[in-house]
């Protein structure tokens, strides 16, 4: 687990047999996309990502337009 952090460059150190976040880090940042390390990192320390879901403005079928 620490090698995960540590690629991330997050400031970590094993203190009595536990993680030691040592500095303040940030993992994700508003309107960014994460990736696959940042989410195994947010699921490791237990923290639900929020769900996301598109919202259909418009719709095109066989040839008929639709939009609301």
């Amino acid at each position: 687990m620490l090698a995960v952090f540590k690629k991330m460059d997050m400031p970590v150190e094993v203190q009595d047999s536990k993680l030691v976040l040592i500095d303040n880090f940030r993992v994700a940042s508003k309107n960014k996309p994460i990736s696959a390390e940042q989410a195994k990192m947010l699921t490791h320390m237990d923290l639900k990502l929020r769900e996301f879901a598109p919202a259909v403005v418009a719709s095109y079928v066989d040839g008929d337009f639709s939009a609301p």
